[in-house]
């Protein structure tokens, strides 16, 4: 997707940033459903080809990513081949400088400051494309805070445990076996972070039922999302189920 930083207004630049005409990038801000982000969000709210971006990249995502893969799982959910097998479905929202492909220069760490160096997590920031890539390989470059390697840690032993036996929870007593540094992925396996429940628990997309794990720490387990900007767009959760 391009970032367009020469154009003067909202529309110009979403439909530069988009390849779209400039009556559809209208469409888009009349729609409501892809708000002007504030400056809570990190974005300059004086800076027009900042805050198009900003959208623009959350479209891009749900047409390219999010819309398209919640219509696969959902599809998968709904038919007969659903009761013969499990799918545990994730979102990765923790993303990791140095790895992303970030040629247009984006945050990708946080607001940088004497605590966090390396940037603040908790800030926002972009998650570029590969920005994910440390939580599939358990290689993390650069440490903004504890809760990093905590993610690293957790994810990698949903996906390794996944891979041995095809449910993506990790025992707690192999967690214990990994010795010193694993304290917290038992903690978050075991309910010790938020009153005796267990957050690190993994359900596997059911019958109707809708449940993604986001892939942070600690995680957490919500339903699909944007389901009303996907419909818009035209990738409503029933897209198969529905083609003639």
């Amino acid at each position: 997707m391009a970032y367009n930083r020469e154009c003067k207004t909202l529309r110009e630049c979403i439909a530069a940033n988009l390849g779209i005409s400039l009556e559809w990038a209208d469409r888009v801000l009349e729609s409501g459903l892809f708000p002007i982000p504030t400056t809570d969000l990190g974005v300059d709210i004086t800076d027009i080809p900042a805050i198009a971006f900003n959208i623009s990249s959350r479209i891009n995502t749900d047409t390219m990513f999010r819309c398209i893969d919640q219509a696969t799982v959902y599809a998968w959910s709904q038919s007969s081949t659903s009761h013969s097998g499990q799918a545990y479905y994730y979102e990765s929202t923790r993303g990791y400088p140095h790895t992303s492909y970030n040629p247009n220069n984006l945050d990708d760490h946080g607001t940088i400051s004497a605590e966090y160096p390396n940037g603040n997590p908790n800030t926002p920031y972009y998650k570029p494309h590969s920005a994910d890539i440390p939580i599939a390989f358990g290689n993390v470059p650069v440490l903004r805070d504890r809760n990093d390697l905590y993610t690293v840690q957790l994810t990698t032993a949903y996906f390794g445990e996944f891979i041995r036996s095809g449910r993506p929870v990790p025992r707690v007593d192999t967690m214990r076996l990994r010795g010193v540094g694993y304290e917290s992925v038992v903690e978050a396996m075991t309910g010790g972070l938020n009153g005796g429940e267990a957050i690190g628990e993994w359900a596997p997309i059911g019958n109707k039922r809708e449940m993604i794990k986001f892939l942070d720490y600690p995680p957490k387990t919500t339903g699909f999302v944007d389901v009303e900007q996907c419909a818009w767009l035209g990738y409503p959760l029933d897209y198969y189920l529905n083609r003639s």
